[in-house]
């Protein structure tokens, strides 16, 4: 009896478990959660470009951040002036301490057109300059305008250096043409001396003498010299114009005195001593030749008054 209770309690085992794994076996799987997808990135906004390139070349010695500024600047100009569809290339060199900025068209027939600055700033100024002769075919000259001058249009003239001195003496002035004691004066003025070649300006006034006539003299006059050395001591020609005054007093009865002022001219020889030093020697000897006659007690007289003139230079 007990034997057929444990073989049905067996039996009764064995089927609950093979109906349970059946029934493990016939269901269906459940996947595991999945994350959602990411969302796809946005795309970048499109760009219009113009049908051209504008490229920045070469730039040694330039700084990277101010060749690409500069460059910048120019592209922005050939834009704005609708430049034709091409590919531009932006060169920039040095020169010592000036800049050479220039703008080629490379694509086609190769054109080009350059600029000197005097500092990276002045690309401001240039680009419309350079932008402007690419484009209009024009000689960068052509786009100067009161509004764009750039300060390598305007140098700095150079000029070869000289010497300017003070020239100073004493001088004794005689008419030759008539009797007349030497009158004695004085000479004042400014001498501009470069290689062989000297101009200046100066003031004379001479008057009285040592007989009952008497000589009066006011020069200003204006010249030219030319030395015939370049030694310490050179020998010297010059000749020039200027305004004058001259009198002949006479105390003489029955002999009137004479006067008269104008235009006169002279020519002088004579010669500079320490030339290479700050304080030199001069000599002359000059020769008036007034352009009028002086007048008086109903006649004309013409005298060619002559001096001799010792003095100093202090350059």
């Amino acid at each position: 009896m007990s034997s057929r209770i444990l073989v049905a309690s067996f039996a009764a085992a064995s089927l609950a478990l093979f109906a349970r794994t059946s029934s493990a076996q016939d269901a269906a799987p459940t996947p595991p959660p999945q994350a959602a997808p990411a969302p796809a990135p946005a795309p970048a906004p499109s760009v219009q470009t113009a049908p051209s390139a504008c490229l920045l070349g070469a730039h040694p010695g330039i700084e990277e951040v101010d060749a690409r500024s500069a460059a910048d600047v120019i592209c922005h100009e050939i834009a704005a002036k609708g430049g034709a569809a091409g590919t531009y290339e932006i060169r920039l060199n040095k020169l010592g301490g000036r800049i050479i900025a220039s703008l080629a068209v490379t694509s086609g027939q190769y054109d080009e057109r350059r600029v000197t600055l005097s500092s990276i700033e002045e690309i401001s100024v240039a680009a419309p300059r350079l932008v402007d002769a690419l484009l209009g075919k024009k000689a960068i000259e052509d786009t100067e305008s009161v509004k764009n001058v750039l300060s390598t249009d305007t140098p700095a003239p150079k000029v070869k250096s000289g010497q300017v001195g003070f020239n100073g003496g004493v001088l004794g002035v005689l008419p030759l043409t008539t009797a007349t004691g030497a009158a004695p004066g004085v000479d004042l003025g400014l001498l501009y001396r470069a290689d062989r070649i000297a101009v200046g300006a100066s003031g004379r006034l001479a008057g009285g003498g040592s007989t009952e006539s008497t000589f009066s003299y006011a020069v200003l006059s204006s010249g030219a010299r030319y030395y015939f050395m370049d030694s310490d001591i050179a020998p010297y020609a010059g000749a020039g114009v200027g305004l004058s005054r001259f009198a002949v007093n006479r105390d003489t009865p029955g002999d009137a005195s004479t006067d008269g002022g104008g235009f006169s001219g002279y020519v002088e020889v004579g010669v500079d001593a320490l030339r290479t030093h700050r304080i030199g020697f001069t000599a002359g000897l000059r020769m008036d030749a007034p352009f009028y006659a002086l007048k008086g007690g109903g006649k004309d007289e013409y005298v060619t008054p002559t001096s001799l003139m010792v003095g100093m230079q202090f350059h």
